[in-house]
């Protein structure tokens, strides 16, 4: 009986150590569990699917037929080396001084004649299960694609900064910059940066920098108080406003006031604007989704259809254009047909035509540097849309302080082309101007 219980235990541990692979018309092919388990957990790896290998090799570690002398504790850590456990979701840049004091604000147009170090400050999400420090290599991306460096850069890089990642999504941190205490490091163009984690590039970011030093903004804000009754608004334009940042700024609190007015759709969504005699979206109108998207232009039947601004709720992209946020020009039937990207900053990233909504040439592409602006005057009035660097020029919403609004084309800070007036109560008036007078 005992020589018996033997023979039985001697067969379990050889079906456990071992099982069959039958393939149709071939002679049965006999592989042990250790050498199946491992391979699987190396084609994963090769295949950059970090996670599911390392559970294969921890699987591994459980076959009784794994050699003593496996390597199964170095595959799992090189796993772990792989798995993703940070995200960076978006960066923002300003530019200090070489003891960090602030020149520039984190959202304000950057000038090569001040820039003396740009600083990132980057949000991102944290998978591991405690705070930790972590190293993030950057490359600093010049408009022709070479990168930045110096004698003292990490191999491969523009410069490493290190932090303490805490866990959790939605953290921010501040990282070191790079420039040159003297200036002369950056001239006009785009630049990108780039953020890598482990020899791996985790987040981009494109930012553009002007020639010279940059001027105090002055603009063009009407000193009316709204279309009024048969009034034509032509009144003069005052100076003295100052640009602000696009998101987050005064503008998009007397926007959602402007939207009491709108008709609420299913779902919560709201528009503001002309319809055709079935109903539909037709004319000029404005659409806020719940999720803080704008689209602020012409329809036709419901369908995006003319000249138009865009803008992405924060966090989110264009399509097929990295991070572009905001957009102005035409569509037709509910697509872009062309037009001018801009980053969360309002610096222009593209300008041209589109082909199934994408950019159709070279991204970033642009042959002018006239940036999107928030530009806040002394009466109150807002301005926020395209502009010449200073004034309104292109498409733009101009919010009255003491209620009402205008959108359409501009030129040289006037109203020239085709637009719309929405009034303090909702009415809409379409039409064209000329030199801010309605024809």
């Amino acid at each position: 009986m005992k020589q018996k219980l033997v023979l039985l235990l001697s067969f379990f541990f050889c079906v456990a150590a071992v099982y069959a692979q039958e393939v149709p018309g071939e002679t049965t092919v006999i592989q042990s569990c250790y050498d199946v388990t491992f391979k699987k957990g190396l084609s994963l790896f090769n295949h950059g699917k970090y996670a599911e290998a390392k559970n294969q090799f921890v699987a591994a570690k459980s076959c009784p037929d794994k050699p003593a002398d496996n390597e199964l504790d170095l595959w799992i850590k090189r796993c772990e080396e792989q798995i993703v456990t940070l995200e960076i979701t978006n960066a923002v840049f300003c530019n200090v001084t070489n003891d960090g004091t602030v020149i520039d604000s984190y959202g304000s147009s950057l000038y090569a004649g001040k820039i003396k170090y740009i600083k990132p400050k980057i949000t991102y999400t944290s998978h591991l299960s405690t705070s930790k420090s972590v190293k993030i290599n950057v490359k600093v991306l010049k408009p022709d694609g070479d990168m930045l460096f110096s004698g003292s850069s990490p191999n491969g890089y523009t410069y490493s900064s290190e932090f303490t990642a805490q866990t959790g999504s939605s953290n921010t941190v501040e990282l070191l910059g790079w420039g040159n205490s003297g200036g002369g490091t950056y001239s006009e163009g785009t630049y990108t940066m780039e953020f890598w984690y482990k020899n791996k590039r985790l987040f981009s970011k494109s930012f553009h920098v002007y020639s010279g030093t940059g001027s105090s903004s002055s603009g063009s804000g009407s000193s009316g108080s709204g279309y009024g009754s048969g009034s034509n608004n032509n009144s003069s334009y005052n100076q003295g406003g100052r640009t602000t940042p696009i998101r987050g700024g005064k503008w998009e609190r007397m926007f959602k006031d402007l939207m009491r007015n709108a008709t609420v759709l299913s779902g919560g969504d709201r528009y503001l604007g002309e319809r055709d005699s079935n109903g539909n979206r037709h004319g000029w109108g404005i659409y806020s989704w719940t999720d803080n998207t704008i689209y602020i232009g012409k329809w036709s039947r419901g369908d995006f259809d003319g000249g138009a601004m865009y803008f992405c709720p924060d966090g989110y992209e264009l399509t097929g254009a990295e991070g572009g946020q905001f957009f102005a020009g035409y569509y037709s039937n509910d697509k872009k047909t062309s037009g001018r990207v801009y980053d969360e900053n309002g610096n222009m990233l593209y300008i041209g035509s589109f082909s199934n909504n994408k950019p159709e040439n070279d991204y970033p592409h642009f042959s002018v540097t006239s940036p999107m602006l928030v530009i806040e005057y002394n009466n109150g009035d807002l301005f926020v849309g395209e502009t010449d660097g200073t004034r309104p020029y292109g498409f733009g919403l101009y919010l009255w302080h003491d209620g009402g609004a205008w959108f359409g084309f501009w030129s040289e800070g006037v109203r020239k082309g085709s637009g719309f007036y929405i009034s303090d109560s909702g009415s809409i008036t379409s039409g064209t101007w000329d030199n801010n007078t309605m024809n």
